[in-house]
């Protein structure tokens, strides 16, 4: 029901300040997971989904990927710099060629290991990190509590974080509408066999998400439509489109694929109430979103739904994929 409100809130009187914030589709291809779990028809891997707690400010009981606000310790530049130099020898590019964008995945991987337990994490010289499950909760909940302890995990465990395994793939902004609003940006985060000994320590934390599973693209949208999983627009819009355009895990892992993606801005969706209770998400690229070239010819890119969980479609949009 909070979740229905958010979607259908109406404009504040004031304009509210974006909030920076990074999230990370973990992807698993089959084969890693246990054979009591099959393989659906279409899609050859799942992605992680876990259940906000029913008291969240924002998005309550809605499924999410694991994610969060940008925190100070993210953009520590000194502090990381230092810590690349120590253990690897160098410091990463981002840190002197784009520091925000080096912030922004920092923040994804911490909010993956507090949310998960997934620690995208790397040694020098490429060698294996792996922490046990009981030693994850710990500096989970240490991290969760203050996001500075996140230094303090990369020096017990001569790590720093794995910047380079976090690949863009979309980039939103909450609607005007809205009374909390962030701007986001999504990026994957691609499974291998060699991640296999970290599974057992992916788990919702318990705080702010309650429930976790992982779920093949169509399987969460069935789950969706039947109400069991409800999804905001923005993931179900992206799990759509992995659905339709990457039912292989080798699809997603093609780097012309990612590289091809037009996450330069951020997409910010205009809420339209129409008649019969019909509430419409206009994306840009849509004849009547503010950002569309009106040179364009005339098109449609948007979603409408008239309950939580019946969500349609309208994509005449001219992909730059």
């Amino acid at each position: 029901e909070k979740l229905k409100k958010l979607m259908y809130a109406r404009p504040t009187q004031k304009a509210v300040k974006l909030r920076k914030a990074s999230t990370v589709l973990l992807v698993a291809p089959y084969d890693v997971f246990p054979n009591e779990l099959k393989a659906p028809p279409k899609s050859n891997y799942r992605l992680f989904f876990a259940q906000r707690h029913s008291s969240s400010k924002f998005l309550s009981n809605a499924y999410v990927f694991p994610g969060g606000a940008l925190d100070n310790v993210d953009s520590d530049f000194d502090g990381w710099k230092d810590r690349y130099q120590t253990i690897q020898g160098k410091n990463h590019p981002l840190l002197s060629t784009d520091p925000e964008e080096f912030a922004f995945r920092c923040a994804g991987i911490r909010e993956m290991f507090e949310e998960a337990g997934f620690g995208a994490f790397a040694r020098p010289q490429g060698e294996q990190y792996v922490v046990t499950p009981e030693g994850s909760r710990q500096w989970r909940g240490q991290i969760h509590s203050d996001a500075t302890k996140l230094f303090d995990f990369c020096d017990a465990y001569n790590v720093t974080p794995d910047i380079d395994r976090l690949q863009p793939y979309s980039y939103w902004t909450t609607p005007k509408q809205e009374k909390i609003r962030f701007d986001t940006k999504f990026y994957v985060l691609l499974l291998n066999h060699q991640d296999v000994p970290l599974l057992n320590a992916i788990a919702h934390d318990g705080l702010e998400l309650i429930n976790s599973r992982w779920y093949a693209p169509e399987e969460v949208l069935l789950e969706h439509e039947k109400g069991k999983v409800p999804l905001a627009p923005p993931q179900w819009y992206l799990v759509n489109e992995l659905a339709e355009k990457y039912p292989s895990y080798e699809d997603i892992f093609n780097p012309s694929n990612l590289k091809k993606r037009p996450v330069k801005h951020a997409w910010m969706p205009e809420v339209v109430r129409r008649e019969n209770y019909i509430t419409s998400i206009i994306l840009p690229g849509d004849v009547d979103h503010p950002e569309t070239d009106k040179s364009m010819p005339k098109r449609h890119h948007r979603m409408d739904f008239n309950s939580t969980y019946k969500y349609t479609l309208h994509d005449e949009y001219i992909s730059q994929l």
